[in-house]
């Protein structure tokens, strides 16, 4: 565009000098047809030279102009393409995508369409993006998004209570990203529905304090054999049939940290395998 510019200033500074140059032939032509009417040939030759000097300047500076014009389109061109090329990968997401420039929604790819239960994207672009967050989470996701945008260090990836266009709630995820969409500033919002999740990690939290209630009114009884209130808990679990790896999720450690409770149960049980270690802890009432 600057080159555009720099060319059409050139071309409309040799025009000016060239018109320039014209008048002031012709103003002295007139003064020495006045003066002297038998000069009218050589002046008129002058002339003639005046005008093919300006016509050979503006061919001169034509070119410099097209060409910046041509590299000016060459750059919109490569700009839509590479805009296009955005738009059929994200449309094919499982992620929810939108694209906001300011408060306000400018893309949205299917996924997201479907998500908040919009039939079109026409329907959803042009709201404010707040309009699809529970107003308890606005002020927050704003902020954010702003900060983000600015530059500044805020988490990558947080959660909301997301509306969808009939008004109800849902868990969502959301990663804010800054790129530069038609050729402006904007927001990349990256969502995922987590409700599904959210009921996962709810379950596993109830299961883990009924457990934990129990095992706790068994330490409160006699434990012969010393085992602390997260063995008596691992060992319940073990009871059940439960491997490891579910023994951890449960109780919120990691796989090896409860492969070593199984250790310490075994070793202070006495016991030779895990199987018995759970029927014997059945049998002697340790476990309800």
């Amino acid at each position: 565009m600057s080159g555009l510019r720099s060319a059409r200033s050139r071309a409309i500074a040799s025009g000016a000098l060239g018109l320039l140059l014209l008048a002031s032939v012709a103003a002295l032509a007139g003064t020495t047809a006045v003066a002297n009417p038998t000069g009218h040939s050589t002046l008129w030759l002058v002339i003639g030279f005046s005008a093919a000097a300006f016509a050979v300047t503006a061919v001169v500076a034509a070119p410099a102009v097209w060409r910046a014009r041509d590299t000016r389109k060459r750059a919109e061109e490569a700009l839509q393409e590479s805009e296009g090329k955005y738009r059929r990968l994200v449309q094919d997401s499982i992620d929810g995508i939108a694209i906001v420039q300011g408060i306000e929604i400018t893309f949205a790819n299917r996924a997201i369409l479907e998500m908040f239960g919009y039939e079109s994207e026409e329907e959803m672009v042009g709201h404010p993006f707040t309009d699809s967050v529970s107003p308890e989470y606005r002020q927050l996701l704003v902020e954010r998004a702003y900060a983000r945008h600015n530059g500044e260090k805020v988490p990558h990836r947080y959660e909301f209570k997301a509306l969808r266009k009939d008004g109800s709630e849902f868990d969502a995820e959301i990663s804010i990203g800054r790129i530069t969409y038609q050729g402006s500033a904007a927001s990349q919002a990256v969502v995922r529905n987590i409700s599904e999740r959210k009921r996962a990690e709810e379950a596993v939290q109830k299961v883990r304090e009924d457990i934990e209630s129990r095992v706790e009114r068994r330490v409160q009884e006699v434990n012969g054999y010393g085992l602390t209130f997260r063995e008596l808990t691992a060992l319940h679990l073990v009871a059940a049939g439960k491997a490891d790896k579910e023994i951890a999720t449960v109780l919120g450690i990691s796989p090896l940290t409860a492969h070593k409770h199984l250790a310490n149960i075994l070793d202070k049980m006495g016991a030779a395998s895990r199987t018995e270690a759970g029927v014997r802890a059945i049998r002697e009432g340790l476990l309800d």
